[in-house]
């Protein structure tokens, strides 16, 4: 369950980020929680759904800074399977090529702007291309 106290985001009772003016904004390790298989970073499907309109992820290897809208993870939720399961956790693989960059020493302006959801599927390769395939053989509603 999903709970916002103090402006602090907590899933099932762990603190995950904390919410200023509708963004969430969280410290993540590149290697436990960017899924390399499909070069995304990843997020609990209860978090996405929490109602915050932006996700920011402060990576603390190197300081850099990814950012998305949740209106473009609806984007790619309606295109290509995004799920993907941890455990007993249900997250979305969000592709790294669809998330805003910016290097620590320079916050003010993108190193590399995310691809638009459309733009991202009619160049996926590889695992993506396979999950899209998938995808548009079954009926999944949102």
């Amino acid at each position: 369950m999903v709970e916002i106290k103090n402006s602090i985001l907590r899933l099932n009772g762990k603190p995950l980020g904390r919410v200023e003016n509708n963004k969430l904004y969280m410290v993540r390790a590149k290697n436990r929680h960017f899924y390399r298989v499909l070069e995304s970073w990843c997020l609990n499907v209860e978090i996405v759904n929490s109602g915050v309109e932006w996700f920011i992820i402060n990576v603390s290897e190197d300081g850099s800074q990814y950012r998305i809208t949740l209106d473009k993870i609806k984007k790619l939720r309606s295109k290509v399977n995004m799920f993907v399961s941890f455990k007993d956790e249900h997250q979305l693989a969000i592709p790294a090529k669809c998330w805003d960059c910016y290097a620590k020493n320079n916050m003010s302006f993108p190193v590399f702007i995310g691809m638009p959801a459309d733009e991202f599927v009619n160049s996926a390769s590889g695992r993506w291309r396979s999950r899209l395939i998938a995808y548009s053989q079954t009926e999944i509603s949102l």
